[in-house]
C-alpha cells in the first residue's frame, strides 16, 4: 500500500510509477496558499495483474482555493486495477477543489474483474469555483463492473467526458447551479450481461440550458434500460443499439 499526504503540490518529479497490492493516494494542499495537490505530467498506478487480484486504488485530493484538486494535461495519469475497484473520491468525501478534476488528466481508467472480484469504477467530485469543471476528462473508462460518476459544480460544467465509458452498468449524475451545460458525454457501452445506463443532469432550477448533451454510439445489453433525465434541455445525438430482450 502506498499512502502519502502533502501540504503542497505533488509534482511530476514526486510520482511516476507505483504498483502493488492496493494504492491509497491522499493529497491535501496548504489551506493558506493556492496550488494543485496533484499536478502531474505522468503517473501510472497499477494494482494486481490479469491473473492475480490486487487491492483497491483509492485517490483523494482536497484543495481549498480556486485551483484544481487534480490537474494533468491530456491523459497524464493512467490507472489500472485487476480484481479490485478504482475509487476517485467517495460519496462522503469527494475530490474537492475550485475545479475537482481538470484539464483532462486521466488516460485510460481500467478496472478488471479477476475471479469474480472487483472491476468497479467510482468517481465523486465537487467543484466550488464559478465556471470551473467538476470532472473534465478525455480518457476512456473501462470497467468489468459498475461505473458510477457523481459530480457537483456551480456555474461550470459538472461532467465532461469525451472518452468512451463501458461497464456492466453506468450511472452518471451531474448537478450544477446555473451551468450552460451540466453533463456532456460521448459513446457508452453496457457490457454483455449487464444492467442499465442512467444519466441525470440538473441545474438548480428548470430552464433552457443544456442539461445533458451526448454524442457517439450507445450500446445496451440484453434487458438494459437507458434513461436520460434533466430539468433542462436534453440533446442526445448518438445512435442507440439495444440487444433483443430475451430476459423473459
Amino acid at each position: 500500500i502506498y499512502q502519502c499526504d502533502w501540504s503542497s503540490d505533488v509534482c511530476s518529479s514526486d510520482l511516476q510509477i507505483y504498483s502493488g497490492y492496493g494504492i491509497n493516494l491522499n493529497t491535501l494542499n496548504d489551506p493558506t496558499s493556492s496550488g494543485q495537490p496533484i499536478n502531474n505530467s505522468g503517473i501510472t498506478l497499477k494494482s494486481g495483474t490479469a491473473s492475480i487480484a490486487g487491492g483497491n486504488i483509492n485517490i483523494h485530493a482536497y484543495e481549498t482555493s480556486t485551483d484544481s484538486a487534480i490537474y494533468g494535461l491530456n491523459g497524464a495519469i493512467t490507472i489500472t486495477a485487476y480484481g479490485a475497484d478504482i475509487n476517485l473520491g467517495t460519496l462522503a468525501n469527494p475530490i474537492y477543489g475550485g475545479a475537482a478534476i481538470n484539464a483532462n488528466p486521466f488516460g485510460t481508467i481500467t478496472a478488471t474483474t479477476v475471479a469474480g472480484v472487483g472491476g468497479n469504477v467510482s468517481i465523486y467530485v465537487t467543484a466550488t469555483a464559478a465556471g470551473n469543471y467538476a470532472f473534465q476528462n478525455s480518457g476512456n473508462i473501462v470497467a468489468s463492473g459498475a461505473v458510477t460518476i457523481v459530480a457537483n459544480s456551480t456555474t461550470g460544467t459538472a461532467i465532461s467526458n469525451t472518452g468512451t465509458i463501458s461497464g456492466l452498468s453506468i450511472s452518471v449524475t451531474g448537478t450544477s447551479t446555473t451551468a450552460t451545460t451540466v453533463v456532456s458525454l460521448a459513446a457508452m457501452t453496457i457490457n454483455s450481461g449487464g444492467g442499465n445506463l442512467t444519466v441525470i443532469g440538473n441545474n438548480s432550477a428548470a430552464g433552457s440550458n443544456t442539461g445533458i448533451t451526448q454524442s457517439g454510439a450507445i450500446t445496451g445489453a440484453n434487458g438494459s434500460d437507458i434513461t436520460f433525465t434533466s430539468n433542462n434541455v436534453i440533446s442526445q445525438n448518438g445512435a442507440i443499439t439495444l440487444a433483443a430482450n430475451t430476459s423473459g
